[in-house]
């Protein structure tokens, strides 16, 4: 908007004094044009997004394959899993398999890609007590960062999310579900590793 506002005040003086504008009507429409593009990405840029992390003392490879397989997932959340690690695969975990089909967990997650032992990113749903956002998927994305043989970051990105006060009760619920989700993590596999190597 400040480019339109020095267009406005641009003029010339004419030989009388007078004032006159020298704005043409190409540069206010493409001024406009380019205020609304930025006012979009500002726009997207503020809309949240949940972040979680935790730097598991595993190597890269074990949790990796904890969150791409369905031995490894069911280990610490979920009763049961389907995951096909491919694009468009399954990446169904359900917590509830005593409440009906639909409402069991994310029960229609599918994988949108992933880069091996380094980024996983797939669908996931709301939670079924929030009916009104229930069937909306979000994006959730996890990166896997070696920082030594025995040691990975994983960081987790949860976003695609709505506006209006339902959607704001799903966000609350998942900023405080991830972190407790990574913590389980954890613990449950820096025991298991810890574990195996007493064999």
């Amino acid at each position: 908007m400040a480019r339109l506002q020095r267009l406005i005040v641009a003029y010339s003086r004419e030989s009388e004094g007078k004032m006159t504008f020298s704005i043409k009507p190409y540069q206010v429409i493409l001024t406009l044009l380019i205020s609304v593009f930025f006012h979009s990405a500002a726009t997207a840029q503020l809309r949240p997004m949940i972040y979680a992390e935790e730097t598991i003392d595993v190597p890269r490879l074990d949790v990796w394959e904890d969150w791409t397989t369905e031995d490894g997932i069911t280990s610490f959340m979920g009763e049961s899993a389907t995951i096909e690690m491919r694009p468009g695969g399954a990446y169904n975990i359900i917590f509830d398999p005593e409440a009906p089909i639909g409402s069991q967990g994310n029960d229609y997650g599918q994988v949108i890609g992933f880069q091996f032992e380094n980024m996983l990113s797939v669908t996931w749903s709301m939670p079924p007590s929030i009916p009104k956002i229930r069937p909306h998927l979000t994006a959730l994305q996890l990166e896997f960062k070696r920082i030594d043989d025995n040691k990975t970051r994983l960081r987790l990105f949860h976003t695609g999310f709505g506006d209006s006060v339902a959607w704001d009760e799903g966000i609350a619920y998942y900023q405080d579900v991830w972190p407790a989700i990574l913590a389980k993590y954890k613990a449950t596999a820096e025991a298991e590793h810890k574990k195996a190597n007493e064999k």
